[in-house]
């Protein structure tokens, strides 16, 4: 959300308050392991003779597979996903079949043959276009986890911006895509408790694939819980030409979110001067200085022009990496803020002054006198905060709030201390018209999938 604000300062003062409207359904793992499945499923192993890894042949699936070795493979799946499978396989009887290991792997999705469970693996995204009707998940993270949200932190890391399985999710489900014909079906199992999940329904609704997604509920249990079974069709008419849209996807999604790059996006037209002077930006509370790092992209400066930025850190470490990023700007460490001490800039010294995803780490009753601050040394104050409660169902808000309140540890903040302080909407109009702002006009900024 993009918030103009005016206040009782000169005609020429306002605040503009931003912030980052939660992912989309929101704002936050399979065969064969490794696929290794001698040590997950023992039975699958005696009953095929597989090997330790299992994955996709390379040549054409011959056709003259056992049929007893395939009923084999089947007796070993999850109750639930056998029954999808041979149903599929009814409808189809010529379909070709691939088993993969997790959807979430690292490095890339992985499979093999059912008809020939014994063949050397292979990436996916190795294959060519178009050469299964069938795609099967065969050993579940989801399932096999001891909780859901063992899952889900595995794209939510407890603890904030650590790494997360959302970029490599994205690629192995174009994988799969990409192998499938048109009207060819990926089948797998899920604990999500309802479609409105992030997890995985988020992910498989992202523009670059082209299937319906039906999920059917089952009566089977899986670690405790009941589990469904998600079916990802095909389009009739879906061509490779979406799958070009991935790396696009990624950026939006993960890559422009961890570098902060859509934030100076949002931000970077309130950052420039009319009189074509350079701009002066103080960004305070700056982190590790990824926000403000856009301002030298070659691109930008191409286009922008230079500005003037001052950079303001409490952690040295961050400081640092931050001069490292920006070797031009001043950095200055604050190693022991104390919100009601005037800052040590003249009034007006700045065009912007930039406070993004600071004041919810200020206590509430410090926040009027840092605004107080900001509106002095500033002609122009940015502001981005979170609103978990603008995600856009239940479980996305649940989501969003578990992840806003977890990020709060790595600043040595408890959350139970800090959570209150992130507020709704209206509440953040409050506090800024109570520090003598105007509220002039709001904006949300799109939403991703990576936080």
């Amino acid at each position: 959300m993009l918030t103009t604000c005016a206040g009782a300062r000169p005609a020429d003062f306002h605040l503009r308050l931003g912030c980052p409207a939660p992912s989309p359904g929101w704002h936050a793992t399979s065969m064969l392991a490794g696929m290794a499945v001698a040590s997950t499923w023992p039975k699958l192993r005696q009953s095929c003779r597989l090997r330790r890894s299992v994955g996709v042949p390379v040549r054409t699936v011959r056709r003259c597979g056992s049929e007893t070795q395939m009923e084999a493979v089947l007796a070993a799946l999850h109750p639930a996903l056998a029954a999808a499978v041979r149903k599929a396989i009814c409808n189809t009887p010529e379909a070709e079949t691939l088993l993969v290991g997790s959807k979430e792997e690292i490095g890339g999705v992985k499979g093999v043959s059912l008809r020939q469970p014994d063949d050397v693996p292979q990436l996916l995204r190795e294959l060519p276009h178009d050469c299964y009707d069938l795609v099967v998940e065969v050993q579940s993270e989801e399932v096999s986890s001891a909780t859901w949200e063992a899952v889900q932190n595995r794209f939510y890391p407890l603890g904030g911006h650590s790494f997360s399985l959302a970029n490599d999710f994205i690629i192995n489900l174009a994988s799969i895509s990409k192998v499938l014909r048109n009207g060819g079906k990926f089948i797998f199992l899920s604990m999500a408790r309802n479609e409105d999940e992030v997890l995985p329904f988020s992910f498989l609704n992202l523009p670059h694939l082209r299937w319906q997604v039906h999920v059917e509920a089952s009566s089977s249990k899986g670690a405790g819980a009941t589990v469904s079974v998600v079916c990802c069709t095909m389009d009739a008419d879906a061509t490779s030409k979406s799958l070009k849209l991935t790396p696009r996807v990624i950026a939006e999604q993960c890559t422009d979110e961890i570098s902060r790059r859509r934030y100076f996006e949002a931000l970077r037209p309130f950052m420039k001067r009319e009189d074509g002077k350079t701009p002066r930006i103080l960004d305070y509370g700056c982190g590790d200085g990824s926000l403000m790092s856009w301002a030298v992209d070659p691109r930008v400066q191409r286009e922008d022009g230079p500005r003037d930025i001052t950079l303001v850190e409490a952690n040295l470490e961050l400081a640092a990496r931050a001069q490292s990023k920006l070797p031009n700007a001043e950095v200055i460490h604050v190693a022991d803020v104390d919100e009601s001490e005037p800052w040590p800039f003249v009034d007006l010294q700045f065009d912007v002054v930039v406070l993004a995803f600071v004041l919810h780490h200020v206590p509430m009753s410090a926040r009027a006198a840092l605004l107080a601050e900001a509106l002095r040394v500033g002609h122009q104050v940015l502001v981005l905060e979170d609103l978990p409660d603008e995600a856009l169902s239940a479980n996305a808000r649940r989501l969003a709030w578990l992840v806003t309140e977890e990020h709060f540890r790595p600043f040595g903040q408890d959350p139970d201390d800090f959570i209150a302080g992130v507020l709704p909407r209206q509440s953040w109009i409050k506090t800024f018209q109570d520090a003598g702002l105007q509220i002039i006009g709001s904006e949300c900024i799109g939403p991703s999938l990576r936080y």
